[in-house]
């Protein structure tokens, strides 16, 4: 059970695809669509969403929640494992990986296989995507405009690259070798995985590589991209360090960590003020911070809880409620005073005071 516009939806996805492909007589992935908003109950939005997020398994449009109401589901996203039978032997909320099903899996198969109930004839069913007609961009996520340089920067988020061009389109370089990777170098040889937000400082582009949970700069004229924070999986901690500590007493002045071993979580979007990096991380709903001489990465605001709530930047205990609170922010920009955020599932827009001792305010 999902809902399109939800990070930790998005966050499942590629675990249920490992899990269709290690299981493809086995299991079948169906995905029931219940929307949150309105717009995305919409079929044809459903089929966008589907070819945006590579989808390879059925999706329901539950616009009703007739599916939602009749297995008791109460938040996205939802797991449930149905039996041949059609039980619910196993179910979870929020979000899960490959090894959760898979240890439920690696006892279910042989024991309903023994009892002449598992049916192992593959599901064959055509692909919306392989409908489709190539195009230049796919599903690109985000530009940025350099009126100096007379350059457009657009991350073609779907064929894993950056695109530049002049303003008036003209083609001027392409980033990236198009496949799925993390590999760093020159143009033709790094890879990146539906890169999202950009930001511009001289002659480096800084990348928010979204689905590799990295942040990796591009030197614009020796056309070489380097990886410099994230450690390439997904952080499943909106506090750095916080899993090392053992008592509540060892909380420490600053969440911060070494940006290439600090794990990080979808970063979204990018802006670049006074010699260091904002980043709109939408997957634990915050704001982190990143000097431009790469030294420290760490939150900068919101206190890792879901919602919207104005208050005090950030708190020392994590997830400390009266403090500022975001959801899935996506966005950014800034009029050099305040860093203004798109606030995506919260359907709002906040101010974020670059001087720590302000407050956040929608």
């Amino acid at each position: 059970f999902w809902t399109y516009c939800c990070i930790n939806c998005i966050h499942i996805l590629p675990e249920l695809k490992k899990l269709e492909h290690a299981y493809p007589k086995e299991l079948v992935v169906i995905g029931v669509h219940s929307a949150k908003f309105d717009t995305e109950k919409d079929s044809q939005n459903i089929a966008d969403a589907i070819l945006r997020y590579e989808i390879e398994h059925p999706v329901v449009n539950d616009a009703g929640h007739d599916v939602w109401n009749t297995f008791g589901v109460n938040s996205w996203p939802t797991v449930l494992l149905i039996d041949p039978q059609g039980n619910a032997i196993w179910g979870r909320s929020g979000e899960i990986t490959f090894d959760d099903v898979n240890e439920i899996l690696k006892v279910a198969i042989p024991y309903y296989r023994e009892q002449g109930l598992l049916d192992e004839t593959p599901i064959k069913f055509d692909l919306l995507a392989d409908r489709q007609t190539p195009t230049p961009l796919r599903y690109p996520g985000k530009v940025l405009a350099d009126e100096a340089s007379d350059r457009l920067f657009i991350t073609d988020s779907n064929h894993n690259r950056i695109v530049i061009t002049k303003l008036d389109g003209t083609l001027l370089d392409t980033i990236g070798s198009g496949a799925i990777g993390q590999a760093d170098g020159g143009y033709a040889e790094a890879s990146f995985d539906h890169p999202q937000g950009l930001a511009l400082h001289g002659s480096t582009l800084y990348v928010a590589d979204t689905e590799n949970h990295l942040l990796r700069k591009v030197d614009l004229e020796a056309k070489q991209v380097t990886t410099i924070a994230g450690v390439g999986s997904q952080g499943r901690s909106a506090w750095p360090g916080a899993e090392e500590l053992t008592r509540l007493d060892d909380l420490p002045d600053r969440w911060v960590g070494p940006p290439k071993t600090t794990p990080i979580n979808s970063p979204w979007a990018l802006y670049v003020h006074q010699d260091a990096l904002y980043i709109a991380m939408a997957g634990p709903h915050q704001i982190w911070k990143m000097p431009l001489d790469e030294s420290e990465i760490g939150p900068y605001a919101g206190n890792g809880r879901v919602d919207i709530v104005d208050g005090p930047l950030l708190p020392c205990e994590p997830y400390r409620l009266g403090f500022s609170s975001f959801a899935q922010p996506s966005g950014l920009t800034s009029d050099g005073e305040w860093l203004y955020v798109a606030d995506s599932e919260g359907s709002s827009i906040r101010a974020v005071p670059f001087d720590p001792a302000g407050e956040v305010r929608t």
